[in-house]
């Protein structure tokens, strides 16, 4: 009995098979010769109808494979947001075997892109004034405009946040973090504030977050919401009266905060108690038209509007009370051209002999009289009220002097004499006569007698004179002195 041992020979007649279907992740970061997976087979035949080898067939893809092993590696670097996703086709060889299979290889994001705005600055014009008539209004809470940034990775990474860098200290813009709607917070004013800059930012939501900026520049458009403003309300001028038509008296100014034509005022008299003034509607000027009299009347008031062009429902007003100042254009008048009075010889000094008056027509200080007794009239015992016009005496008086007397009187204003500016008149004064005692020729009498003369012996003969005026008549009387 023989035994035969027969070795059975090899032949290739089983093709390789991939152990599975191969998928795997890889950072788009991942540096070149990263392996990211590997591909096996497996081979029913053996020896080296077992041996596989491999190969891509697309040369242009950023991999390489181990024709050996079946690491695929990265050949050069990769992008996520230019390709998220490969299909490779791998092939395995035998020495009479080619298989293939694809091999799908996901590049995952890594946050290497920061938001990147569509615009790198905005301009936008926008009304400071809340009107809902006016279409490019806007009020609080109005959407001005809305920003857009774009982040080219994915899911976190690329989840965007909008804020307002800068710029908005005084919090009068507000910015949805989401949409990147710019609204406004706060009322805007073009007289605070012509114009406002911001810097917006977008931040993703990476691990370590990436930034993009962009500049909002806000011009705020000028809109007619401020009044005319009088400062002072109320004014006080004066004018001379007889002032010719067309002098200034005054010139009102009135102030708007707004700008351009929104800011253009005019003038005019709203009311007023007299047609003597009018105002020039361009400068605010107040000017006399016709013919002041203080003695008329001393003050006017009028009321002066001013407001905007050609909205007159933005107005304000003020208040003018005109003092007219009097001029002495008129003289004192006596108003009897002679004065007669009398005044006993016994008067007492201060006694009012009587009253002479005078009339201005003038008013206040111009139209005050005052009276005077001048030249030689002054020292006849006679005394004036320089106000009042009365007339005393001042000394003692002696009819068999003077009889008559005559003052000459002057009204005058306040102040010195400037010409024709007194009116003069005469007073005559008449000294009654007063019962004065007789008054002897001699105050001493001096007598020489011879002692031993009989009684009755004529001594000598005494005399006494009396001045009176009937029925006081002036009289002598003798004496005869006897023993």
């Amino acid at each position: 009995m023989v035994k035969v041992v027969v070795n059975i020979l090899d032949e290739n007649d089983n093709a390789p098979r991939f152990s599975q279907i191969f998928s795997a992740p890889v950072p788009e970061n991942a540096p070149l010769g990263y392996t990211v997976t590997r591909v096996t087979t497996s081979d029913e035949d053996i020896g080296v109808n077992a041996i596989s080898r491999y190969s891509i067939r697309d040369t242009s893809l950023p991999f390489n494979i181990n024709p050996s092993t079946g690491d695929i590696t990265i050949s050069r670097h990769l992008n996520r947001e230019d390709t998220d996703r490969y299909r490779i086709r791998v092939s395995a060889h035998d020495s009479g075997w080619t298989v293939s299979t694809d091999v799908t290889i996901f590049v995952t994001d890594i946050n290497d892109n920061a938001p990147r705005f569509t615009k790198t600055s905005y301009y936008l014009d926008c009304p400071d004034h809340i009107s809902v008539t006016i279409p490019e209004s806007h009020v609080v809470g109005a959407v001005i405009r809305t920003v857009s940034a774009r982040d080219r990775d994915a899911a976190m990474n690329g989840l965007i946040a909008y804020n307002i860098s800068s710029g908005n200290e005084a919090g009068i813009f507000a910015i949805n973090t989401s949409t990147g709607a710019l609204t406004l917070a706060k009322p805007l004013d073009y007289e605070l504030c012509q114009n406002h800059e911001m810097i917006v930012s977008a931040t993703d939501g990476g691990w370590v977050a990436r930034t993009g900026y962009c500049s909002v520049t806000v011009n705020v458009v000028d809109v007619n919401d401020n009044s005319p403003i009088f400062s002072p309300e109320d004014y006080f001028p004066n004018v001379l009266e007889n002032a010719p038509s067309g002098t200034t008296v005054i010139r009102l100014n009135a102030t708007d905060t707004d700008s351009g034509s929104n800011a253009m005022i005019a003038y005019a008299v709203q009311s007023s108690d007299s047609d003597l003034f009018v105002i020039d509607p361009n400068t605010g000027i107040i000017t006399t038209q016709g013919f002041l009299d203080y003695e008329t009347k001393q003050s006017y008031h009028l009321t002066v509007k001013a407001f905007n062009v050609p909205d007159e429902e933005r107005c304000s007003f003020a208040s003018v009370n005109i003092q007219l100042e009097g001029t002495n254009e008129y003289v004192p008048r006596f108003v009897s051209k002679l004065y007669y009075f009398e005044v006993s010889e016994a008067a007492s000094k201060g006694m009012v002999v009587g009253e002479v008056f005078a009339s201005d027509r003038d008013m206040g200080t111009d139209g005050e009289v005052h009276y005077l007794i001048f030249g030689s009239s002054r020292k006849k015992g006679f005394q004036i009220n320089e106000k009042s016009g009365q007339i005393y005496v001042s000394g003692p008086l002696d009819r068999e002097k003077e009889e008559r007397i005559s003052l000459k009187v002057l009204a005058k204003n306040f102040g010195s004499i400037r010409g024709a500016d007194v009116d003069e008149v005469i007073v005559n004064i008449t000294v009654l006569d007063a019962n004065d005692p007789p008054v002897f020729s001699l105050q001493v009498y001096n007598i020489q007698i011879s002692e031993g003369v009989p009684p009755g012996t004529h001594v000598t003969f005494v005399s006494a004179f009396d001045s009176d005026s009937v029925p006081s008549t002036c009289m002598l009387f003798p004496c005869f002195v006897c023993l």
